[in-house]
C-alpha cells in the first residue's frame, strides 16, 4: 500500500464580491457630497458669476377713457381682438357730456350778449369824446383869447370866470370819458378772452365725444374691457387698454446680482414654451416696488433693479400678456454667444420697440400737454366767468 505524503497547500484569499459594491457607493456618496458642496456654494455666491431674475411678458398700452359720466350702449370687440387705429371700439352716450354741452353754450351765449354791450357803449363813447374833445378845443381857444385881453385889461372878471369854468367843465367831462372808456375797454377785452376760451372747451368738448363712438387709439390687442352693454362708466374710468402689438420683457432681478450691459444676450426661460435668447435693451431702472398683482409671482418679492428685454416677437405673441418669466445669464454667456454664432434674429424688432417707444412717449407727452392747456383754459373760463 503506497503511502501519500500529507503535504501543505498554499493559503488562498476569496475575493469578497462585495468589494464593487463599496466601491461604487463610496465614489456616490462622494459625488453626493460634492453636488451637495456646489449648490450651497451657488446659492452663496451667484451673484458673482449669475444674472437671475424673475418678471413678465408686457407691452406698452393706452387706456380708453372719458371727460365725463358715460353710459355704454354697444361694444363691438372683445378681450384679445386685434384692432387698428381708428377702427371703432364701442357705442356711448353721455348726459353728464349734454350737460356740460348745454353749460358752456350758455356762458357762449351770455358772454356774446354782454361782448356785443359793452361794444355798442364803447362807441357810444367814442362819440361822446370825439364832441367833448371837439367843444374842449374851441374853450381852450377862448381861454387862450382872454388871457391876451386880461393883459390889456379889455375882459371883466364876470366873463373870465364864465369861460374858465366851461373850459374846465369840459376837461373834467373829457377826462371823465376817457377813464370809463379805459374801463370799459378792459372790461371789453376781458369778455372776448373768456369768449375764446369757452369757444375752445366747447370744441374740445365736442371733439371728445367723437360723435358717440370710440376709436383704437393705434394698433395693437383689447385687453382689460370687463364692462358690458348699458354699463355707466365713471369720469375717467377706464373702460379698456389697447395693448402694442410689441411685446417685450420687464424683468426684476437682485441688486448683488452680476451686472449686464446694453444689447447683452440674456437666457430666457417661458414655461411651457422653453429657453430662448433676448436682448437687453434698458437696464438699472430703480423699482420703487413690484406691482401687487406681480409680487406672488416672484421670489423673493422685493427688488429694487429692473430691465427690458426683447426677444423674437412670435415666440411672445404665443404667450398671453403678464405671463411669468425667468432670466439667467451666466458669466461667459457672451463668448459662447460669439464661438457658436448666435444669430441676434430680434435685433430688427429691438430697434422696431425703441422707435415706437419713442414715438409714442411723444404722441403722449404732445396729449397730455393739450390736456393740460384745456383743462387750465377750463379752469380759467370757469373763474373769470363766476368773477
Amino acid at each position: 500500500m503506497k503511502q501519500i505524503n500529507n503535504q501543505k497547500t498554499a493559503y488562498r484569499i476569496k475575493r469578497d464580491k462585495r468589494s464593487f459594491s463599496l466601491k461604487f457607493g463610496r465614489y456616490l456618496y462622494l459625488f453626493v457630497i460634492a453636488l451637495l458642496f456646489l449648490w450651497i456654494f451657488h446659492l452663496t455666491f451667484s451673484f458673482l458669476y449669475l444674472l437671475d431674475g424673475d418678471g413678465f411678458l408686457t407691452a406698452d398700452s393706452e387706456i380708453v377713457a372719458f371727460e365725463y359720466d358715460t353710459s355704454l350702449e354697444t361694444i363691438l370687440v372683445e378681450n384679445g381682438d386685434d384692432v387698428k387705429q381708428g377702427q371703432e371700439l364701442f357705442r356711448y352716450d353721455s348726459s353728464d357730456y349734454r350737460l356740460q354741452l348745454v353749460d358752456l353754450l350758455f356762458r357762449q351765449v351770455n358772454l356774446l350778449q354782454d361782448f356785443s354791450e359793452t361794444g355798442v357803449h364803447l362807441k357810444k363813447i367814442d362819440a361822446q369824446i370825439a364832441s367833448t374833445k371837439k367843444y374842449l378845443g374851441v374853450a381852450k381857444g377862448i381861454v387862450d383869447k382872454i388871457k391876451k385881453l386880461e393883459k390889456r385889461e379889455l375882459i371883466s372878471n364876470r366873463r373870465r370866470s364864465i369861460e374858465y369854468m366851461r373850459y374846465f367843465d369840459a376837461l373834467k367831462e373829457f377826462e371823465d370819458y376817457t377813464a370809463e372808456k379805459g374801463g370799459l375797454s378792459a372790461q371789453h377785452h376781458q369778455i372776448k378772452q373768456k369768449l375764446q376760451m369757452v369757444a375752445k372747451n366747447v370744441t374740445h368738448l365736442v371733439d371728445s365725444f367723437h360723435e358717440g363712438v370710440a376709436r383704437a387709439p393705434m394698433d395693437g390687442v383689447v385687453g382689460d374691457l370687463e364692462l358690458e352693454p348699458g354699463s355707466v362708466v365713471e369720469k375717467s374710468e377706464p373702460v379698456l387698454r389697447i395693448f402694442s402689438n410689441l411685446r417685450y420683457l420687464l424683468v426684476y432681478f437682485k441688486s448683488s446680482s452680476v451686472s449686464t450691459k446694453l444689447e447683452d444676450i440674456v437666457i430666457v426661460h417661458i414655461p411651457g414654451k422653453g429657453f430662448h435668447f433676448g436682448t437687453v435693451v434698458d437696464r438699472d431702472r430703480v423699482a420703487s416696488s413690484i406691482p401687487e398683482e406681480i409680487k406672488p409671482k416672484f421670489r423673493p418679492a422685493e427688488r429694487r433693479r429692473a430691465m427690458i428685454v426683447m426677444m423674437d416677437q412670435k415666440v411672445l405673441r404665443a404667450s398671453p400678456l403678464m405671463k411669468s418669466i425667468h432670466v439667467y445669464k451666466p458669466m461667459g454667456l457672451e463668448s459662447l454667444v460669439a464661438l457658436f454664432d448666435i444669430k441676434r434674429e430680434h435685433h430688427k424688432e429691438y430697434k422696431a420697440f425703441l422707435k415706437e417707444r419713442k414715438k409714442r412717449f411723444e404722441d403722449v407727452r404732445s396729449k397730455h400737454s393739450q390736456s393740460m392747456a384745456a383743462l387750465h383754459d377750463k379752469a380759467r373760463a370757469i373763474k373769470t366767468f363766476s368773477d
